[in-house]
């Protein structure tokens, strides 16, 4: 039971991330203004969570196909960057990996509810 509550506690921190994020920036704005807007740091930034959700994906049928909570902890730490980087400029770019990591997730249920 417990590990059901972590499964489905782990997709509500996202979204949870998501409302918390969302309101802020209705009220303030982008989290990255504009004076220190730098093309070149939002693109690498871009490719890194890219890498890492990537990475994220992969690990879970290779590297931690038997260790659920890295599973968990990396698919989740993955979302939560590409919400997060999302609202840094609004730059939906990287909102593709979010349906990924979630086919991933439900596919990987029996693991990830394993204690």
């Amino acid at each position: 039971m417990k590990s059901k509550l972590r499964y489905y506690g782990n997709l509500l921190i996202v979204g949870l991330v998501s409302i918390i994020l969302d309101a802020y920036t209705g009220l303030y704005g982008t989290l990255l203004s504009d004076d220190l807007y730098n093309a070149t740091f939002i693109y690498i930034l871009q490719l890194i969570i890219a890498a890492f959700a990537m990475f994220a994906m992969w690990s879970n049928f290779n590297i931690w196909k038997h260790k659920p909570l890295y599973s968990r902890l990396s698919l989740t730490f993955a979302a939560i960057l590409v919400v997060a980087q999302y609202f840094l400029r609004f730059d939906s770019n990287l909102l593709w990996l979010l349906p990924m990591l979630a086919v991933v997730y439900i596919f990987r249920y029996d693991t990830l509810t394993r204690s």
